[in-house]
């Protein structure tokens, strides 16, 4: 009699436990597989998000202080009020004037083609429209002298650094451009002989800290988010050393950054050296103040050469940060190769439109 083949209890238990512990290698490397899978297209994304801000603010950063190239008054916008503030300008939420934000910056340039137009006549009081002389040199043909309204532009007194700097978006063009409300009122009226008149780009960057985004504010009524998952913002500033890197007034004048004199006597401190120099929150807020409430502006503003810029990204999910330092805000990630480290980049960009000392 042929005795029944089989196995016994032991070997049983040992194939079930071999089959219970190949079963969970395989399921550990196909959920590892899962978090990489997971991680990697993050990973991608956070580096998109920072090349992104990169890109928009170096592309703005070089184009600050450009001026007109047509009509009276041509050259960079540095000969009369800095091309880039440490705050937030502009019509709504604006922040107290010679005050420093590192989060924020504010950069005005005119579009490439701008024209400086001429007033045709004293502006007859703060809430008056601008009378724009249309025969101003390089006046374009459509709207009135190339403005309609909606255009964001700027009124500057050419009389000197500080006398005087609105902003304000056109209204209407019915009589003369237009600044009626939401547009803040001017703090001056402005005389034709010295007053121009340019269209300009501004753009103000600031963090959401609270929801970690990376805004831009158009200095009228509009705040977008630019980017998603920013969690750190910050600008630092590089002077000329030299006080005469600021526009000097021809001899026995004065403004706010030169006393009279033959030739004028400069009131901003050398820093010494050659090269651009890094200011401190204080250089940039103790003054000498130049322009009229609310619009003043430390004069070192003026001396801005180069701007740093250092930009923060993080992964948007939770379960793909961590709790390290290579974290800003910590995560729920449970092994590197589900974490998405932020991504911190910094750089500098030199200012090419500005330098118009003597």
């Amino acid at each position: 009699m042929l005795k029944e083949a089989g196995f016994s209890l032991v070997e049983m238990l040992i194939a079930v436990a071999v089959a219970v512990t190949t079963f969970g290698l395989l399921f550990q490397a196909a959920a590892r597989g899962q978090r990489i899978a997971r991680a990697q297209p993050e990973a991608a994304d956070v580096q998109q998000r920072v090349r992104v801000a990169t890109d928009m603010l170096r592309r703005d950063l070089l184009a600050a202080g450009s001026g007109p190239t047509h009509g009276v008054g041509t050259g960079p916008l540095d000969q009369y009020f800095p091309p880039v503030v440490p705050a937030r300008t502009g019509a709504r939420n604006f922040d107290p004037e010679l005050t420093f934000f590192t989060d924020r910056i504010s950069i005005v340039a005119v579009p490439e083609g701008g024209v400086a137009a001429r007033l045709s006549s004293n502006m007859a009081g703060v809430a008056s429209d601008l009378p724009i002389d249309s025969m101003t040199p390089g006046c374009a043909s459509w709207g009135l002298c190339g403005f309609t309204p909606g255009t964001r532009s700027a009124i500057f007194d050419r009389a000197g650094i500080g006398a005087g700097v609105e902003w304000f978006s056109v209204t209407g063009i019915a009589a003369g451009l237009a600044h009626d409300v939401p547009n803040p009122p001017f703090s001056r009226a402005y005389s034709a002989p010295t007053a121009r008149v340019v269209p300009i780009v501004q753009h103000v960057y600031y963090l959401d800290r609270v929801n970690a985004r990376l805004m831009l504010y158009d200095g009228y009524q509009s705040d977008v988010p630019l980017v998603e998952n920013i969690v750190d913002l910050r600008f630092a500033y590089f002077l000329a050393p030299s006080p005469s890197s600021v526009t000097r007034p021809t001899d026995g004048e004065t403004n706010c950054a030169y006393a009279a004199g033959t030739p004028p006597v400069p009131l901003l401190a050398d820093l010494g050296g050659i090269a651009p120099q890094l200011a401190a929150a204080s250089l940039l807020t103790d003054g000498p103040p130049c322009g009229l409430p609310p619009h003043r502006f430390d004069a070192d503003l003026l001396r801005v050469r180069r701007v740093r810029v250092t930009i923060r990204a993080q992964a948007g999910l939770d379960d793909l940060r961590g709790v390290s330092r290579d974290f800003s805000r910590r995560g729920r990630s449970i092994g590197a190769e589900s974490s998405v480290p932020d991504v911190e980049v910094t750089f500098d960009v030199s200012l090419r439109n500005v330098g118009s000392g003597s």
